[in-house]
Formats: C-alpha cells, structure tokens, sequence
C-alpha cells in the first residue's frame, strides 16, 4: 500500500485551530484501499498521535485538533490493513505535512 494523497490547512482561530487533513491509501494494484487504518503523528507543544481509519474508497476527510502552536509537522507513521504491507517508498507523495496555523 502507499500514500497517493496527504494534503491539509488550517481551520480556526490562533490558540484553538484545527487541521483538516485529507489522505488516500491506494493498494500495489493502483486499486483504493479502504478500510485502511493510518497512524497519524505530530509534535509541538501538545505531541501526539491518532489512528485513522480510511472509508470504503480509501479516503479519510478528517479535522484533527485543537493546537495552540502556530503550524504543526504531521507524519503519517504507518498503514495497516490484513493482506497488505505499507510501502513508503511508493509514496505518491510525501509523508510528512507541514500545516500552518491561522495568522
């Protein structure tokens, strides 16, 4: 499996915004992969982590949050699903996000 789509901005106000984030998980096949579960992770000032799970077509719509600190690094850290193996080197794009918070 691999990332084919990790992209975000933010949502809010400064102390207590959000991040939206869209991610697609596509098999070896080119075929989405749902049901997938992503494990998001972030730093800054309040670390963290959360497992995400992709719908049928392999998308996850989702706001994350909320943070104080003025932009946020997310990294998606592993994808699971049974049968199949995360492969990041097959990434269509990157695993790691930066999102800036509101001005």
């Amino acid at each position: 499996m691999f990332v084919d789509k990790f992209d975000g901005h933010d949502h809010g106000d400064i102390g207590a915004w959000e991040a939206h984030i869209s991610i697609e998980i596509r098999d070896e096949n080119d075929d989405r992969a749902g049901f997938a579960t992503v494990l998001v992770t972030w730093g800054g000032t309040q670390p963290s982590s959360q497992l995400l799970t992709s719908d049928k077509d392999g998308k996850i719509d989702i706001y994350l949050g909320p943070f104080s600190d003025s932009a946020l690094i997310l990294r998606i850290a592993d994808v699971r699903l049974a049968g199949f193996a995360y492969q990041p080197a097959l990434n269509t794009v990157s695993s790691t996000l930066s999102v800036e918070g509101p001005n």
